[in-house]
């Protein structure tokens, strides 16, 4: 009869170290889903408090001028982005720094004007937004469109 129980118990430490070896299994396959999931969230925080607008839209016939606004923030920009579209909701995406609209991008609670700004694949454009280049944890991230589209006039 001791025999049984002690049958039971091993039963029992075997079933335990089943479970903590199916824990282990299933950690290591979640384990890097979960800390680069994770990496992206304070991008995401950075782009919800930058305040981009464009304003002051003008076709001058070939090229275009931009006024671009910044509220009060405290985000490291690396680049704006200015999104033309066409009347078929076409768009050019125009980079400040890297398409050397200008050498600078406003200072929180600045504005600033970009002139001679010529568009390669659109006729005419119709509209424009902004949108931010963040740097977070050392890594370029491009925020989605954070400004209202402006028309061109």
């Amino acid at each position: 009869m001791d025999r049984k129980g002690l049958s039971g118990i091993i039963t029992v430490v075997l079933f335990v170290l089943l479970i903590l070896v199916a824990i282990g299994i299933i950690w290591a396959f979640l384990n890097p889903f979960i800390t680069e999931g994770t990496s992206g969230v304070g991008a995401i925080g950075n782009c919800l408090q930058v305040r981009l607008e464009a304003a002051n839209c003008v076709d001058n016939t070939g090229s275009y001028s931009l006024t671009v606004r910044r509220g009060a923030d405290d985000v490291t920009l690396s680049d704006v982005k200015l999104i033309f579209y066409d009347a078929q909701d076409n768009t050019e995406v125009k980079d400040i720094l890297g398409d050397s609209i200008d050498t600078q991008i406003p200072d929180a609670l600045g504005s600033r004007t970009y002139s001679n700004i010529i568009l390669a694949s659109l006729q005419s454009a119709s509209k424009v937004g902004v949108s931010a280049v963040i740097i977070s944890n050392d890594e370029e991230h491009t925020c989605e469109q954070v400004s209202e589209l402006v028309d061109c006039e």
